[in-house]
């Protein structure tokens, strides 16, 4: 009789448990990690919550609140101000945000921060680490070079590149050998 008691009051324990375990999950926080200046940039925050209900979805910028979700709140969606982050409102939702017009402010740590309702009001967080660069909109161009040059000529070129940030590491290489940083 003790031990049915016993095996019944583990089941009941282990079924809890897997309960506790099984709730809400971040499951994976997608975006790119280096977009291109003047790019709009998707932040996806996917989880799992299983029969549990949502009481928030909450963005932010290093530490800074900058989006909420809240299903119940009329409307569900709050936005904060925050320097770096045009919002665009209308593409933005319960697993996502959709930031306009990314600048270099723009970089930092994103975190997707997922909570829930009564019994369990479970947190769980995600971050993301975002770079914006400036990729050049074209080659580099080189001027100054001759078409032939003899054995101790001096080499006389330059070599421009457009703009990016950061700025790009030029190399210059002589019969497909990287040359001297003596000769640069």
């Amino acid at each position: 009789m003790a031990s049915i008691l016993y095996t019944g009051l583990y089941v009941h324990l282990l079924a809890t448990l897997l309960q506790a375990v099984a709730g809400l999950r971040l499951t994976e926080l997608v975006g790119p990690r280096y977009p291109d200046r003047g790019e709009n940039v998707k932040l996806t925050c996917n989880f799992d919550a299983d029969d549990e209900n949502l009481y928030s979805v909450k963005w932010y910028k290093d530490e800074n609140e900058f989006f909420r979700y809240m299903p119940t709140n009329i409307p569900p969606i709050q936005v904060f101000s925050l320097k770096g982050v045009m919002l665009d409102e209308s593409l933005s939702g319960m697993n996502h945000v959709m930031l306009r017009d990314v600048a270099f402010s723009s970089s930092g740590s994103y975190r997707c921060e997922v909570s829930m309702e009564a019994p369990n009001f479970e947190t769980v967080f995600s971050n993301h680490n975002m770079t914006v660069l400036s990729y050049p909109q074209e080659e580099p161009t080189l001027s100054g070079a001759q078409e032939v040059y003899s054995t101790g000529d001096v080499v006389s070129v330059n070599c421009t590149a457009p703009a990016s940030h950061p700025a790009p590491n030029i190399q210059f290489y002589t019969n497909n050998e990287k040359a001297d940083e003596w000769l640069v």
